[in-house]
Formats: C-alpha cells, sequence, structure tokens
C-alpha cells in the first residue's frame, strides 16, 4: 500500500543479515522522515532502541509496561519481558566430567581444515566465529548430513562415518540452524515430533504405543518447561523457542550422548534462550548422575564377577587334573588302535593284490569277446555270412603252403565287386519327389519375400503417419500448456518441446517453464506446490487436445497454498463442461466448487459409510428461500 500512514512489521529482521538489516533501517528512518508511522515487534533489545520511539511490553498476552525508549535501558526492557532478573553468570555452573564421548583427529571436511577436539561427558564446548568461518559445516559433518574429507571421528571410542541415521544409532542428535526447514516436520502434530528421531532407530517403529509415548512426551514437558497446549496440536502452533524445546526432546527421547547445537537460540526471545540453556545443563546433569550410577553398578558386577572368577578357577584346576589322567588312558587306547590298524592295512594290502590280478582276467576275457564280435561283423560286411554259415562253407583249413594263393584269390574277388559300384534303383522317385518339394518351396519363397515387401511399405507409412499426428499433437499441446501456465500461474511462460526434432519416434520431450518473476533452469528448483502447479497445467493442456468425459484426480492439489488451490477449483469447474471430474481431496477450496460431495467415514473398524450432500440443489432450494 503505497499511501499507508502506518505499517506493521512483525518480526522483520528474522531471515536478515547485519548488511540487510541496516539497510531496512534506513529505509524505516527515510519513511520516518516522510511522515509514516510504524509499528515494530522484536525482541532484539539493540534493534528496538535503534529504531524505536516509545515501547510497550506484553508478556503472556497482557500488557506489562509502555514509555519513552530514552527513559529505560535494554536490561530492564529485558526484565519486563521475561519477568525475571535475567544474568547470563547464573547459566554456568561448574559440573564433574566424564568418559571421552567424542574424539577429532585431522577431521577435514568442506569448509574446514584438521580440527582436534576431545569432548567429555557433561562438558560443553562453543564454537564462535564471523559468518562463514565453517563451524556450521563442522557441525553438519559430525552429524553425517556432509561427508567428511579426512580424518578420524570417533564416538565413545567408536569410529563412525556414513549418513545421518548411522550417526543417530550411535546416539548423536542435532540442532540445525535452520529450524523450519530441517527440523519441522509440519504435517505432524507435537507429539509426533518428539517421538520421530525414536521410531527412526527402534526395529518396532511400524508399532507406536501412544499410551507410552505420552508418558515420555509429559516427563519431557516438565522438564523442559514447554508451553503447549494439547500434544496433539500442529507443531507450527508453537512459539520459535518451544519448538526448539520439542525438537531438544527429540533427542533426549533416545537418550543421545552428543548433542550438536548450531545456533540454537536464533529467532527465540530472551526468555527462551534462558530456558534452553537452563534445559541443556539439566539434561547434562541428569546424563552425569546416570554415568555415576552406571559406574556404581558395574563397580558391584565387577566384584560379583571376580568370586565367580575365583570359583571357575578351581574347578578349572580340577577339571585339569582329570584331563591328564583322560590324556593318559587315551594314550593306551590310540596305541593299541595302532596294532589294530596295522592289521587291517596288511589284510587290505593283500586284497588289493588279488582284486588286481582278478581286474586283469576279466580285462582280458573282454578283450577276446571283442575281437571275436569284430571277426563276425568281418564276415557279414565283406561276404554276407553269419558264423554259422561261415563254419558250413569252410573248406580245408588254409595252411602255409595255400596262404598265398587263397590271399590272391580273395583279392581277385574283392575287385569284382569293387568294380560294380553302388546301384541305387530308387534314383528316379526319389528325383521326383524332391523336385516336386523344391517348386512348392520356390513359390512359398516368394510369397514370403513379396509378403515381407508390403510389410516393410506399411510399416514406413504407419510411421509416417505417428510422426506426423505426434508433432502435430505435440505443438497443440504446447500452445494449450503456454496458455493454461500463464493462466494459473498469473504470467510467466512454459513450453513443451521435443528434444531432438528429426528423430521423433526415439527424441525426448523438455518441458521448460518461468513462473513470473523466476529465472528456473530446472523444474527440481521449484518448490513442491509449484512442481504440482506445473504438472496440472500440463494436464489441462493435454486434456484441451484430447478431452475425456470422465477423470479422476486422487489429492492432486495436495501441496499447493489456498490461493492456487481456488485457482485450481475455477480452473475444474470450467472444465466440467466438457469433462466429469471426480476429485478425492481434503482441500476446503476444492470442496467448496464442487456440485456434489461424498464423505467416508468409518465409525466402526471394517465398516465404511459414505454421506452425500448434494450443493447444487441446497443452493436451489436456498435461492427459493431467500425468494
Amino acid at each position: 500500500h503505497m499511501d499507508a500512514k502506518l505499517l506493521i512489521l512483525d518480526e522483520p529482521t528474522t531471515a536478515l543479515s547485519n548488511a540487510e538489516i541496516d539497510h531496512l533501517f534506513h529505509i524505516l528512518k527515510t519513511l520516518k522522515a516522510k511522515g509514516k508511522s510504524f509499528v515494530f515487534i522484536s525482541h532484539k533489545m539493540p534493534e528496538i532502541f535503534a529504531v524505536s520511539d516509545r515501547y510497550t511490553v506484553l508478556r503472556n498476552g497482557e500488557f506489562i509496561s509502555s514509555g519513552n525508549i530514552t527513559d529505560v535501558t535494554p536490561h530492564q526492557v529485558t526484565s519486563d519481558m521475561v519477568g525475571v532478573q535475567y544474568v547470563d553468570k547464573d547459566v554456568y555452573e561448574r559440573r564433574p566430567l566424564g568418559d571421552v564421548v567424542l574424539e577429532l583427529r585431522g577431521f577435514s571436511g568442506h569448509g574446514f581444515r584438521n580440527i582436534d577436539l576431545t569432548l567429555r561427558r557433561g562438558e560443553i564446548v562453543a564454537f564462535t566465529g564471523l559468518a562463514g568461518c565453517g563451524a556450521s559445516e563442522l557441525l553438519q559433518t559430525m552429524f553425517g548430513a556432509l561427508p567428511a574429507e579426512g580424518g578420524q571421528l570417533r564416538i565413545n571410542g567408536t569410529p563412525v562415518h556414513g549418513g545421518i541415521h548411522s550417526f543417530m544409532k550411535h546416539s548423536v542428535g542435532m540442532l540445525p540452524a535452520n529450524r523450519k526447514e530441517n527440523s519441522v516436520v509440519p504435517d505432524m502434530n507435537i507429539l509426533e515430533n518428539t517421538y520421530l528421531a525414536e521410531h527412526t532407530l527402534s526395529r518396532r517403529r511400524p508399532f507406536i504405543r501412544q499410551k507410552a509415548e505420552l508418558s515420555r512426551y509429559n516427563a519431557l514437558r516438565d522438564l523442559l518447561r514447554i508451553k503447549a497446549g494439547s500434544p496433539g496440536d500442529p507443531i507450527t502452533s508453537l512459539s520459535g523457542g518451544n519448538q526448539q524445546k520439542v525438537f531438544l526432546a527429540r533427542w533426549l527421547n533416545i537418550g543421545a550422548d552428543l548433542l550438536l547445537f548450531d545456533n540454537p537460540t536464533q529467532g527465540v526471545d530472551v526468555g527462551a534462550k534462558a530456558e534452553i540453556y537452563r534445559s541443556t545443563a539439566a539434561s547434562l546433569e541428569e546424563t552425569i548422575a546416570e554415568a555415576i550410577r552406571k559406574t556404581a553398578e558395574n563397580k558391584e558386577k565387577i566384584e560379583k564377577l571376580r568370586s565367580e572368577a575365583a570359583v571357575l578357577s578351581r574347578k578349572l584346576g580340577e577339571y585339569e587334573h582329570t584331563r591328564a589322567e583322560l590324556v593318559s588312558e587315551g594314550a593306551d587306547i590310540e596305541q593299541s588302535l595302532n596294532t589294530v590298524r596295522t592289521s587291517q592295512k596288511n589284510a587290505m594290502n593283500e586284497k588289493e593284490l588279488v582284486f588286481r590280478d582278478y581286474t586283469k582276467l576279466e580285462n582280458d576275457l573282454e578283450n577276446a569277446n571283442t575281437r571275436a564280435d569284430g571277426l563276425i561283423t568281418f564276415l557279414w560286411d565283406d561276404y554276407e555270412l553269419t558264423y554259422d554259415e561261415a563254419r558250413k562253407q569252410c573248406a580245408e583249413p588254409i595252411t602255409p603252403a595255400t596262404r598265398a594263393e587263397t590271399a590272391a584269390e580273395q583279392a581277385k574277388l574283392k575287385n569284382t565287386l569293387r568294380s560294380l559300384g553302388n546301384v541305387n534303383l530308387n534314383a528316379i522317385e526319389e528325383y521326383k519327389e524332391v523336385s516336386e518339394r523344391y517348386g512348392k518351396m520356390h513359390e512359398q519363397m516368394q510369397d514370403l519375400t513379396a509378403s515381407r515387401e508390403a510389410l516393410m511399405r506399411n510399416i514406413a507409412e504407419l510411421e509416417r503417419c505417428m510422426c506426423t499426428d505426434f508433432v502435430s499433437t505435440m505443438e497443440q499441446i504446447h500452445i494449450n500448456f503456454g496458455k493454461t501456465f500463464t493462466e494459473l500461474f498469473g504470467g510467466g511462460r512454459a513450453e513443451v518441446k521435443l528434444s531432438d526434432p528429426e528423430n521423433v519416434l526415439e527424441s525426448g520431450i523438455d518441458i521448460n517453464v518461468a513462473p513470473p518473476g523466476k529465472v528456473i533452469k530446472s523444474l527440481s528448483l521449484l518448490s513442491g506446490g509449484e512442481q504440482a502447479f506445473v504438472a496440472i497445467a500440463l494436464y489441462f493442456a493435454i486434456l484441451e487436445v484430447n478431452p475425456a468425459p470422465f477423470c479422476i484426480m486422487d489429492e492432486i492439489e495436495a501441496a499447493l497454498d489456498e490461493v492456487n488451490v481456488d485457482k485450481f477449483a475455477d480452473y475444474v469447474k470450467r472444465y466440467s463442461e466438457k469433462t466429469q471430474f471426480v476429485l478425492i481431496t481434503h482441500r476446503r477450496g476444492t470442496m467448496e466448487a464442487a456440485e456434489r460431495l461424498y464423505g467416508v467415514t468409518m465409525h466402526e473398524k471394517g465398516i465404511s459409510d459414505i454421506i452425500s450432500v448434494d450443493v447444487s440443489e441446497i443452493e436451489h432450494r436456498a435461492g427459493k428461500l431467500l425468494e
């Protein structure tokens, strides 16, 4: 509002750097000189005393004090804010230190190098320095959020590396600097945010015992003095200081041995800061008390184990004596067994000799049978005679005197048989059959070749039509996407194009968008709501090209804020003339645009009821009543 006379600024410097705060104050002073008035809400004393003329202190919704800023000191205003005299030295108390919990040796990572550090149980070590000094990166690497580049990190004497879950298993917890992005789970209530870390580590994390979790939450709430209503209230309903206490309770709930705080009091008022300091000290005292108790228990167990060890030592001596006697008896038995083994070995050698002779005779018999079978086969192959027929035709036995003459006659007869050659009486019929088969197969080959060529022509024509239709459809979607994106986002530009227009069928699809006032190189840089809105715009662009008579959308607008939900609802209502929409939703803006509502409830386990409301009929009747 350029003509506004009064501007209300609620914690305007929370996310600003020192240079940006100075620039803001310069603007305020310039506008003040032009007659503008301001209500400046803050809990930071330097800022209040730098720009304010008057002050008013509220505590727990009640008026405490008011006056000119020149009449008070920052200490007095702080006392009115927290209700007590806050003094820094009251926070620190000397306490006994336990064993080493954390040990860094040459630890290096992004933004820091060669860090050596030893931290004992019950000890608080603070890292300080200018912005960008690497303290925040060091804490994130000690929690596994960033990778280490060198050195060693030991927790309770054990080397630890890996991601966040690995460090959580070694009892390490962390409060990050950016509470809203890295700690708050806005969809969960206060109780669920408290036991989130416990069920991340528990083997029984699918099973949550509400009564036990509520009991632990109440104990931690009293310890940390968390100011909250019901445990079922949203975490976002708490102030920044109480949110920070809930996240501290999250790590105390798992008994973390090492807590890493990255600027834990950023965006927290001075009273909440004191509570966080006190809670940290109280948790350390409880940790030390628990360590002392466990040490006493361990001493008792050690004494008990010493007594048991003496008894076991005495029994061990008795067992050693019995063992020596058994060893002596075993030696005698072993000597007897050696004698038996020698006799058995001699018998086995004799058996092996007999078996070897038997095997030789068996092989000789098998060879004789093989030679006899070969001679019988030779008679049949060469003379087509069986053994019995050959014996009948056998003349006088061949003697050395007649062997040469008989061999010559045998060779002559063999040559006569060879000169006859092979005669195939079925050759003519076989040729006719093969010729017919060749003719049929040649015709089939020609048919297959013609069919293949026709099929390839059809495929080429189909691909050409597919490319033409696809390019035409993509162009229409591109035009529609630009229109729907501009209407939904109230400006900007969007396009859908092919990555490789020369190769349409194998090309990818590029989606480029630029919301009003933004330059986006990748869709991943958009917020979840913006990504969802881009997807909705693309869907409506496709729907414009090829309308569907019926469409079901399941929680499609869940990630949108209220303003964009209303835009989405109006767009659906505009398209409802062509397409019937069934919307599954829990967003009020979408429900208000519906003509008929169906609510599903389960009043008994396993039994669902549907409640329907015809909004158009109710509006019609209401219009008649108003007339």
